[in-house]
C-alpha cells in the first residue's frame, strides 16, 4: 500500500514537456524558457505559491510545512471550482533531477518541481473528475479511506488550518507526512504520497456514484422500489 502512495502521487512527474504557449505573468526569476515557466505562472496566479519580494526562487527547497499549506489551498480552490488551468498534459521530464545523487525517493523537491506537481494534479483533477449536483446523495463516500486523523499539533502553527481542511476531507491520512508541518525539506516519496491521497480524497468528495444503502449499484431505475429481502 506504501509503494501504491508513491506511485499513483508521482504518475504525473513524467512524460513530455507541455507543448502551451509561452508563459505570463511570470516572476522576474523565472525566465519564459525555463521547464516549469507554465506551472510556475499557473501556481502564483491561482494564489497556491507565493513570491518571495517579487521572487519565486524556484531551486529553493519545499518544507513539510509549505507542502501543508500549498495543498490545501489547492484542495480548496478544485473543490469550489476555483482552479483556473490548462489542458491536462503530463508533467516535463526535467522534473525528475538529483538521481545522480542517490535514490530519487529520498532527494528534496525543489519549488520547480513542487509548481509542476501541483498544476499538472490540478488540472487532471479540474478537468476529469466530476461535480455532484447540490442535494445529490451522500452514497460514494469511501469506507476504505481512513477515518479524520487526530492532529497534533499547536492550533499556533501556520500549517494548522490546512490540515484542519486536509484532514477532514480526508486528502491527508494518519501516515501523511503532512502531518509533522516542520521545516525539514519534504522528498519526493513524501511529496508522492501526499498528492496520491489529496487525489483520493477530492476523487470521495467529488464523485457522486456510488451503491444505495441496500448495496445495490445507483441506476436509472432507482426510482423503483428495491425487493425487500424476504421477497416481499
Amino acid at each position: 500500500m506504501r509503494k501504491s502512495w508513491i506511485l499513483v502521487g508521482l504518475l504525473l512527474a513524467t512524460g513530455r514537456p507541455s507543448s502551451c504557449s509561452v508563459a505570463t505573468g511570470l516572476p522576474a526569476d523565472v525566465p519564459s524558457t525555463h521547464w516549469a515557466a507554465h506551472s510556475v505562472s499557473d501556481v502564483v496566479r491561482n494564489g497556491v505559491l507565493s513570491l518571495e519580494n517579487g521572487k519565486f526562487k524556484g531551486e529553493k527547497p519545499v518544507s513539510h510545512r509549505q507542502a501543508a499549506v500549498a495543498l490545501a489551498r489547492m484542495g480548496q480552490l478544485l473543490e469550489t471550482h476555483g482552479w483556473h488551468g490548462r489542458l491536462s498534459v503530463p508533467a516535463p521530464d526535467k522534473i525528475i533531477v538529483g538521481i545522480e545523487n542517490g535514490a530519487w525517493e529520498r532527494q528534496p523537491v525543489t519549488k520547480y518541481a513542487f509548481a509542476v506537481m501541483l498544476a499538472r494534479m490540478a488540472d487532471f483533477v479540474a478537468n476529469g473528475l466530476p461535480r455532484p449536483p447540490a442535494g445529490a446523495d451522500d452514497l460514494a463516500r469511501s469506507v476504505i479511506l481512513p477515518p479524520v486523523t487526530t492532529l497534533k499539533i499547536p492550533v499556533a502553527d501556520p500549517a494548522y488550518s490546512a490540515l484542519v481542511f486536509l484532514t477532514r476531507g480526508r486528502m491527508a491520512g494518519p501516515d501523511s507526512p503532512l502531518l509533522r508541518p516542520d521545516a525539514h525539506d519534504i522528498t519526493a516519496a513524501e511529496m508522492g504520497k501526499a498528492l496520491a491521497q489529496l487525489a483520493f480524497g477530492l476523487n470521495d468528495r467529488a464523485t457522486p456514484l456510488g451503491h444505495n444503502p441496500d448495496g445495490s449499484t445507483k441506476d436509472s431505475n432507482d426510482h423503483h422500489p428495491k425487493p425487500k429481502p424476504n421477497g416481499t
